[in-house]
């Protein structure tokens, strides 16, 4: 069984009518839940992904979101979480470190690239000053 969630670009009680009549035509749709204040659809069943896309694509524009198995989700908790084990807490605390180590070190240097380039265009509105002023002073003689 496959959890399939769809954000659409537009989405109100026509569109939604005619998406549960494509829906009708595919084999293995278990439900179909619409959120039209977030324009989101989730089907549910054995259903193929790309299908159920290509059903909306007829009456708006689909994008897909998520794609999740009941099996991934009944893996989880069959081994309690991926944050219970004992081990797994630790490398889940490395991995978050490593993250905002490098999220950190991402921000430095887009920081410094700011701060470079608006170096460069302080010299250049220098320049500029300088060569107008200089042009005054030609006209002025």
């Amino acid at each position: 069984m496959k959890k399939v969630v769809l954000k659409l670009d537009i989405l109100d009680e026509g569109v939604k009518q005619k998406a549960l009549k494509n829906f009708s035509d595919l084999t293995g749709v278990d439900s179909v839940v619409f959120d039209i204040k977030v324009k989101m659809v989730t089907v549910k069943g054995h259903v193929v992904p790309v299908a159920v896309e290509s059903k909306l694509r007829k009456i708006c524009t689909p994008e897909i979101v998520l794609v999740s198995s009941e099996r991934k989700l009944e893996r989880k908790k069959e081994e309690g979480g991926s944050r219970s084990g004992g081990g797994d807490k630790k490398k889940t605390d490395e991995r978050r470190k490593a993250h905002q180590k490098k999220k950190s070190d991402e921000e430095k240097k887009a920081h410094d690239k700011i701060k470079a380039y608006e170096k460069i265009k302080a010299d250049e509105e220098k320049k500029a000053r300088a060569k107008k002023k200089a042009d005054d002073e030609k006209k002025a003689r």
